[in-house]
């Protein structure tokens, strides 16, 4: 295994989820946060709204794309019928939700106190169906290390959302005041119903790309055949050839790969509320009024938008590194060197810390992407980045039970993760307002990653740098403390340089000597 192709992979597969973030937050955050577009209880909807749609998705997809990685990549499979059964379950299991959603809209909206707007929950069951849909697709677009095509379907998505949105909540509110009737039909008061169509759409569309890329691919390979020829990139060769090679209906049965997946499953739901249950706790626990609460639950959302820049680099990371280390666990596990998984978590350490720092010292130019309104509860931001330092951690830990086939300790870890934030919040909540999911999240993160590291001391034991790590953590800590307490931004940025220059002079050499093995 190679560290350089590992950071090679890390950076196309995390291409369009780093732009499309980085667009989000750019471009969209400020427009949706300006109290033009969104009052601060609207974008409470949203962000409330947007947690449970990370939620059920999880559930839909049932883990199927790491069962994917799991299967697929193994010789004695086939990849075409591995995915293709994943695909199913996910189609029945999307036929069930679209029935049972659609047809209890209304008393779901009744529930969430939206009793007069069933639309939201109409269309977010809707968004639900359409991004479960397209997991396996695209998960199978990585394992067949396809990057460009995953990078333009993700990128379609992205902008046609951006398109719409700015369509819809500006530029039709506009022309309508200048007296156009072409747009008639506009209502103010629909906004976010509005908002959750454009994502909607963006969806359809993503969906429907990927549909039509693999009746392409399949209609290419069938007439490659037909005339003796190989087709396809390297990977695909691969995978092609396999699958001409044994069975190409041979899957492990299904109960197999439940079995495999749904401790995983239990992962992804809590791994949700851990991350994203804080505006909906605020939304129903915070102890005032629900506009007050929505007021909340959108001041913590805010504050949650800007660890965006954090985040980047662990989702393009993970993009990466699961198929990544899948497609290797074919080797035996006991003869490999483990070294490369202690490297690249040193070396996602280290980037996590730069990018907290550069957060938390440039907030001052950063706060301004979103709208002055929604700036009250920047200050829980050190306790969520910190929060998020942990859980990029135990992604890393987590390797050892995924690669080791042991998913039953994923989920009971997660369980108690989840356990910490719930009770967190319900304890805390109305004495610590919004400081209390952010502690809570901290404290769960912190657990579930010393949990996933005794995990691996025992099944999959890497030497990981502890140490090393933790003397990154407590300089970027000490650096941000004394540029936090300054208004000054000619110190921070001092402090900044300071700390960059502090880790190139001692770590490049230890980069260097990695590269070098890589040659």
């Amino acid at each position: 295994m190679s560290l350089k192709k590992l950071a090679g992979e890390t950076a196309v597969y995390g291409l369009s989820s780093i732009l499309g973030r980085l667009l989000n937050f750019v471009i969209l955050t400020p427009f949706l946060t300006n109290e033009n577009t969104l009052t601060e209880a609207q974008y409470g909807i949203v962000s409330e709204l947007f947690f449970y749609t990370a939620f059920f998705i999880a559930l839909m997809v049932f883990r199927m794309d790491t069962v994917v990685f799991r299967y697929a990549s193994r010789p004695e499979y086939s990849a075409t019928a591995v995915c293709r059964k994943a695909q199913r379950f996910i189609w029945a299991a999307v036929a069930i939700w679209l029935l049972l959603g659609l047809g209890f809209s209304n008393t779901v909206a009744d529930a969430m106190q939206y009793s007069s707007r069933p639309i939201y929950v109409q269309l977010f069951v809707l968004i639900v169906a359409f991004d479960a849909l397209a997991a396996v697709p695209l998960a199978r677009l990585r394992l067949e290390s396809r990057p460009w095509f995953f990078v333009v379907v993700n990128m379609a998505n992205i902008v046609l959302n951006l398109v719409l949105v700015f369509l819809l909540l500006r530029y039709i509110p506009l022309w309508n005041e200048q007296g156009s009737e072409s747009f008639s039909w506009y209502e103010d008061r629909w906004r976010i119903a509005y908002y959750f169509g454009a994502v909607l759409a963006a969806g359809v569309l993503r969906y429907l790309m990927l549909v039509v890329d693999r009746w392409l691919q399949r209609s290419a390979r069938l007439g490659s055949a037909r005339r003796g020829s190989k087709t396809g990139n390297e990977q695909r060769a691969i995978l092609d050839s396999g699958d001409q090679q044994k069975n190409t209906t041979n899957a492990p049965g299904l109960k197999t790969m439940l079995e495999y997946a749904y401790p995983l499953v239990v992962v992804a739901l809590c791994g949700i509320i851990n991350t994203l249950v804080g505006p909906a706790m605020l939304s129903f626990y915070h102890g005032g009024t629900k506009a007050e609460n929505l007021y909340w639950s959108g001041q913590y959302g805010a504050a949650m938008k800007m660890a965006v820049f954090l985040t980047l680099f662990t989702t393009a990371y993970n993009f990466a590194a699961e198929p990544f280390f899948f497609r290797e666990r074919g080797k035996n596990l006991k003869n490999q060197d483990l070294a490369i998984y202690a490297n690249a978590t040193r070396a996602f350490a280290l980037v996590c810390c730069v990018a907290i720092a550069t957060i938390l010292l440039l907030l001052p130019i950063l706060e301004n992407f979103i709208g002055e309104q929604l700036q009250e509860g920047l200050g829980v931001l050190p306790i969520l980045l910190a929060a998020n330092f942990f859980l990029a951690l135990y992604y890393n830990f987590a390797l050892a039970y995924k690669l080791t086939d042991r998913t039953h300790l994923g989920g009971i870890i997660a369980l108690i993760g989840s356990a910490i934030v719930i009770l967190g919040n319900v304890l805390f909540i109305k004495s610590l307002s919004i400081y209390a999911p952010a502690w809570a999240g901290l404290a769960c993160f912190f657990v579930m990653s010393v949990l996933a590291y005794a995990v691996s001391r025992k099944y999959f034991p890497v030497p990981y740098q502890l140490g090393r790590i933790a003397i990154y953590g407590l300089v970027t800590a000490g650096v941000v403390y004394l540029g936090w307490s300054s208004d000054s931004m000619l110190l921070r940025a001092g402090l900044l340089t300071g700390l960059y220059l502090l880790f190139a002079l001692t770590e490049t050499k230890w980069i260097v000597s990695l590269l070098r093995k890589d040659r």
